[in-house]
């Protein structure tokens, strides 16, 4: 292979970013860190390819891509399950492409269910497939004040502070 080769191929492996098949199952909880941000904005603003592919990249976790490549404000191409990696199998991704990622301006936005988990599967007649993906993802959609001890729930503070009055009251008998 000439020069030309080598940098055309040294090119190709740089500009594909987290292009991983991990082997182990996900993580219980999804790291939401400054390098997830990252790629939630890099991935919001990627554009798409004018061509699509006849299938999708299939996690270890059942975690599903689209069928069509994203590529990036940087010009590096990646897929759908970008975040998904970043978020559940951190472990699995090689250095260079956590340094890549690392370098995308700084996004704020909370990844969606979606970016984080793939597409809901079902059954031609509606029936849903279960995968190992849709544990975390009915936690992360979960809404979050439904639980009442939640300190964000509008009933939180009264229901601390009537079992600080029982147990006040249960101490004096």
């Amino acid at each position: 292979m000439g020069d030309d080769g080598r940098v055309a191929a040294a090119r190709e492996l740089v500009m594909r970013l987290l292009y991983i098949e991990p082997k182990k199952m996900l993580t219980d909880e999804p790291v939401i860190d400054d390098l997830t941000l990252r790629m939630v904005r890099a991935l919001r603003d990627a554009t798409r390819p004018n061509y699509t592919f006849c299938g999708f990249h299939e996690c270890v976790c059942g975690a599903l891509s689209d069928s069509t490549d994203r590529i990036l404000p940087n010009g590096w191409m990646t897929n759908t399950l970008c975040v998904h990696y970043l978020a559940y199998h951190r472990g699995e991704i090689p250095a260079r492409d956590l340094d890549a990622v690392s370098e995308l301006p700084l996004g704020t936005a909370i990844p969606t269910s979606h970016e984080l988990h793939g597409p809901m599967v079902r059954y031609a007649d509606g029936t849903k497939i279960i995968r190992p993906i849709d544990g975390p993802r009915e936690r992360y959609d979960r809404p979050k004040s439904s639980n009442p001890l939640n300190a964000r729930h509008p009933r939180a503070q009264l229901l601390t502070r009537t079992s600080r009055v029982d147990s006040a009251h249960h101490n004096l008998a």
